[in-house]
């Protein structure tokens, strides 16, 4: 091939017959531990010199011809050949590990966001190393820290930012050191970094569901999510509270509980507006986690849902088709959420300049939310007669207004 640079030993044919393999391939040393294959039994076996073999084996952009190229494989694969990634990273400044550092991998929307990631990498023969943040920015300075170690080939933060004073700027300082390193860095939800993300508009998103309850009568909506120094929090309360903006519904402080956006948070939300004694006809959370552990405590209260209180999620988790009753929740494609955060990480590698991405949302209409059982007491009464409540609108740009799909299944709560 024209260009190429491959030295190839001198070979009576094409292929090589079984006797001539037997003797290039390394013999096994009687009495003590066989040593490992390395590049030059390779490279003997394949009839090259040991430069092409390690040029092909480590997918450098040197020309190699076709004819070499095949050799030098078969040879790795008849040995079972492994990749020194140490010495390769010696070499290149890149060790073959992408870092993901999620809130929590237990939490089963992050943890399909993770698989997607995996999935991408291990294509491009890279693992995935995650560590767990636990929503704690000092813990995800930790772990920044201590990954410039590894030389990664990129890294990933997932689940959005926490605006922790004594974190911030720490955070920033490690990013910053690994993207002189070399070392792309990206994330899955808002960050304040000045890197480049994919996420869903959670504002837009969390209107859209908000909307969703305020179209079918409610007005004393709960909004339950996690601490509203989160990026993603805080933008998924920005949508509730513009929902009923909209519809000069006013915004009841005691109906916004901050709790850890797990079920344990959920049914600890439901017990604290139950103490307050604070009338609502329907719940947004910020989480469907949340969702899932809200309706279980007001299940165990005496609730039906939807009859008594609606609620909403966000995520669609694979449980929310599956729960009684099935969730009304924001689908986000979290697997797509990890596949573009891994072609993210490849532009940035090949030193393009990359952009944020937003990936589509759908609000998924089940069993859990419907109309309220007293209309007059929920404050959505929408006569002509009462000038001072608005009917519910319409959405404002219907062309533009996001997909809606109505995923409804029979239960016995209304």
């Amino acid at each position: 091939m024209s260009g190429s640079h491959d030295e190839v030993a001198p070979s009576a044919g094409d292929g090589h017959d079984a006797r001539a393999e037997r003797q290039r391939a390394p013999r096994k040393a009687s009495g003590h531990r066989q040593r490992g294959v390395s590049i030059r039994d390779v490279a003997r076996l394949a009839g090259v010199s040991p430069g092409t073999a390690s040029r092909v084996l480590s997918g450098s952009t040197y020309p190699v011809s076709e004819r070499a190229r095949q050799r030098v494989e078969e040879a790795a694969r008849a040995l079972s050949y492994v990749t020194n990634s140490a010495a390769r990273a010696l070499v290149t400044g890149r060790s073959e590990i992408v870092g993901a550092i999620v809130h929590d991998i237990t939490d089963p929307f992050f943890s399909v966001v993770v698989r997607g990631l995996q999935d991408a990498a291990v294509a491009d023969g890279l693992v995935v190393l995650v560590g767990n943040d636990d929503r704690d920015a000092g813990k995800l300075e930790a772990y920044l820290t201590m990954l410039q170690s590894q030389k990664p080939t990129g890294v990933v933060l997932i689940g959005g930012q926490l605006r922790d004073p004594a974190a911030t700027l720490p955070v920033a300082q490690a990013v910053q050191r690994l993207r002189e390193q070399g070392v792309p860095v990206v994330a899955v939800g808002r960050y304040e970094l000045d890197i480049p993300h994919v996420a869903v508009d959670d504002v837009a998103a969390a209107e859209c569901a908000v909307s969703h309850l305020v179209e079918l009568g409610h007005r004393h909506i709960a909004f339950l999510g996690g601490p509203l120094n989160s990026t993603t929090v805080q933008d998924r309360y920005t949508g509730y509270c513009a929902a009923l903006t909209r519809v000069g519904s006013p915004l009841d402080e005691r109906l916004v509980i901050q709790t850890p956006l797990t079920l344990e948070g959920g049914s600890q939300a439901i017990a604290r507006l139950a103490a307050a004694g604070v009338p609502f006809t329907a719940i947004f959370a910020a989480t469907d986690e949340v969702a899932f552990g809200a309706i279980s405590a007001l299940r165990e209260q005496g609730s039906l849902i939807p009859a008594d209180v609606s609620v909403v999620g966000f995520d669609d988790v694979v449980m929310s088709a599956h729960c009684d009753p099935p969730l009304t929740t924001i689908r986000v494609p979290a697997r797509d959420l990890g596949l573009s955060a891994w072609r993210l990480l490849k532009a940035g590698e090949s030193g393009a300049v990359p952009h944020n991405e937003h990936v589509p949302f759908e609000l998924v209409v089940r069993s859990s939310t419907g109309p309220p059982s007293d209309p007059v007491s929920s404050g959505s009464v929408a006569s002509a007669g009462d000038a001072g409540v608005p009917a519910p609108p319409q959405w404002p740009f219907l062309s533009n207004r996001p997909p809606v799909s109505t995923d409804r299944t029979e239960s016995d709560h209304g």
